[in-house]
This record gives C-alpha cells, sequence and structure tokens, in this order.
C-alpha cells in the first residue's frame, strides 16, 4: 500500500479525470514489486469529499479497495539529465531523469571527452566504483586513483566546463523496469557544476612511478 503524498490535482473536467503524479509518488511506486506490476496488485481507496460535481455535490468514499481496469508499465528508457564531477575529491555525479537500478551499471561504458568530436583527449573509466548501495536517480560514481589519474594525466581534459563532456553506452544503467539508457553519443553532455584543483600537488603519472608537479 503507499499513499500519495502530492495534491492530486485533475487537468480537467468531465466523467474521466486524469490526475498527473508527482516525481515523489512515481519513484515510490516504482520502488514497491508489489504495486502497480499488474491489475492483480493495484487497487485504489479514495477518501470522501476529494472531488465534487458541477452541483457541488461531494464524492462518496470509496470504502472497498477498487481494482485497476488496465495497467500501462513503463517502457520509458531513463535519459542523463546532467552530470557533475569533482578532479579534487574524484567523484563523479550523474542526474538521471528517473530511478536508476543498482546494479548492474557498467563503468567501462561512461567515457570523459574534451570536445564535442573525436580530435581531443577521452578517458573511458575501468576500475571506478558507484558509491551508492541503493536505488536512485542520483548516482555517484566514485573514481579511482587509476582513472583520475588518467584524467588529470589529460592537460586538455576537465580542466575547464567548456573541456568536459561524457557518453554513456545503452548498455550502461537501466530502470527499475529494466529499460536500459538512451545512447548518450558526441556531441555528448557537457559538465553542469566543476571543480579542479588549483593549486600545485604532487601527480603520479598513469603505470608510471614518476612523479611530476604538473598542476599549478
Amino acid at each position: 500500500m503507499y499513499t500519495l503524498t502530492s495534491t492530486p490535482r485533475p487537468t480537467e473536467d468531465g466523467v474521466v479525470i486524469t490526475v498527473p503524479l508527482s516525481r515523489e509518488d512515481g519513484d515510490q511506486i516504482k520502488l514497491n514489486d508489489d504495486l502497480g506490476t499488474s491489475t492483480l496488485d493495484t487497487f485504489v481507496n479514495l477518501p470522501a469529499n476529494v472531488i465534487s460535481d458541477f452541483n457541488n455535490n461531494l464524492f462518496e468514499a470509496i470504502t472497498t479497495p477498487l481494482q485497476a481496469q488496465s495497467i500501462i508499465l513503463d517502457a520509458f528508457p531513463p535519459s542523463l539529465l546532467f552530470f557533475n564531477i569533482d578532479v579534487d575529491t574524484g567523484s563523479l555525479i550523474q542526474q538521471f531523469s528517473e530511478l536508476i537500478a543498482l546494479p548492474p551499471i557498467s563503468i567501462q561504458s561512461f567515457t570523459l571527452y574534451s570536445d564535442t568530436g573525436l580530435l581531443g583527449p577521452s578517458v573511458s573509466l575501468s576500475t571506478s566504483t558507484i558509491s551508492a548501495a541503493t536505488n536512485s536517480s542520483l548516482i555517484a560514481i566514485d573514481l579511482s586513483p587509476n582513472d583520475l589519474n588518467y584524467v588529470k594525466f589529460e592537460r586538455e581534459l576537465a580542466t575547464t566546463e567548456n573541456n568536459t563532456y561524457i557518453t554513456l553506452l545503452a548498455d550502461t544503467v537501466q530502470d527499475l523496469a529494466g529499460n536500459t539508457i538512451q545512447v548518450v553519443s558526441l556531441p555528448g553532455v557537457t559538465v553542469s557544476s566543476f571543480n579542479r584543483p588549483h593549486s600545485g600537488g604532487v601527480y603520479i603519472q598513469p603505470e608510471f612511478t614518476t612523479l611530476s608537479n604538473v598542476f599549478q
């Protein structure tokens, strides 16, 4: 059972009314595996006085749960709305259009690009991990030292908002209904929030042991 938290607002007058679900209510219903998956597990109760007719006669309460006549399941793929990267802390935050199932997430399908074409440097993630353990529309990735070093090694990648883009393959993530994400190909999605340290620091080149102060 789930009780809507938002105020239902029918879209128009008539004998058939459509009540848009809020993002929060829709997410909570999707998180419940035993609710809204078929007509067999979808019923509704309505208290009295929720709606009225044109003569202001108030609605009588539905005391016996009313079963749904039909169910339209989620068939829309999720999409990436925006992402933030912090090269200082090694975090990559991505906001999707709906709840994403954890697991599976294919880390190797995330690629950072320096421009909207194929001329500049790019880094595909390999050993980074998901920091969140629950289904969410906001996915946080902890960049591994190896992946982060490769990003830092590219002097023309992820140094400003203008050279930080991301692409995702179709198998990267899926929503709770199993719909895989829409492919994010070049020009990709540009970064929404960006942080890269400006102070000097010791940096280990990927797969090498040479130390060099390369960031000022």
